[in-house]
């Protein structure tokens, strides 16, 4: 997996929100919580929604219960939280991929985003970065740029979440370039496959390249 000092910096303008969201808030906990993530274990939505579960239940002494429903840009996940009882006890710990971005990438949606949650808090925010593979032969964004203009439609990119597909798809736009858009059910998934050969390039929350760089 390969980072430039130049690529960093392009795509850390590039932010994410992340918050939770709750169906109704009430006095609790005093049963166990369960938090919905809309991507797969390992994203970094899931990683930050894990830390949240240990210490709530530190303070609270109630278990928190993570689920990770993965899928459809983050559909399935909200529409099971807009159906769930609400009691405050199913939270979606959710970016601005199922509250904002759908909107504008879906003709319709299963669930709405403004009146069927109660908006919490930000929990944080997190830059992105463009990468590719350490075997690439693409060692600039400049490559990168030539390559794609002189075989358009032959690079592959992958991305498991909104902000994922939109900063690749501004990309393609800003560098005038064709770029096969390939999507996956979450981020961690498009990175496997990205280090396999099976796609070309990334834009990916900084947290999972860390994630994977610990782990490889």
């Amino acid at each position: 997996m390969k980072l430039t000092r130049r690529t960093t910096a392009i795509a850390l303008a590039i932010a994410t929100l992340a918050g939770p969201v709750f169906s109704q808030a009430t006095n609790y906990p005093d049963k166990p919580v369960t938090f919905v993530i809309p991507f797969s274990a390992g994203s970094a939505t899931d990683q930050l929604a894990r830390a949240l579960g240990m210490a709530v239940t530190e303070r609270s002494k109630q278990p928190v219960i993570v689920e990770n429903k993965a899928g459809a840009s983050g559909i399935i996940a909200a529409q099971a939280v807009a159906k769930a009882a609400p009691d405050g006890y199913t939270v979606l710990i959710t970016t601005n991929t199922t509250q904002a971005a759908n909107l504008h990438l879906y003709k319709k949606l299963p669930y709405d985003p403004v009146k069927d949650f109660r908006p919490l808090t930000a929990l944080g925010r997190g830059g992105q970065v463009l990468v590719v593979r350490a075997a690439s032969p693409l060692k600039t964004v400049s490559d990168l740029v030539a390559l794609a203009r002189k075989e358009p439609g032959k690079l592959t990119f992958g991305a498991g979440n909104s902000s994922s597909r939109v900063a690749g798809e501004m990309f393609k736009q800003l560098s005038k370039t064709d770029i096969l858009y390939v999507p996956y059910k979450s981020n961690p998934n498009a990175m496997t496959d990205l280090l396999g050969g099976q796609i070309d390039l990334m834009v990916i929350d900084t947290v999972v390249v860390k994630l994977f760089r610990t782990h490889r």
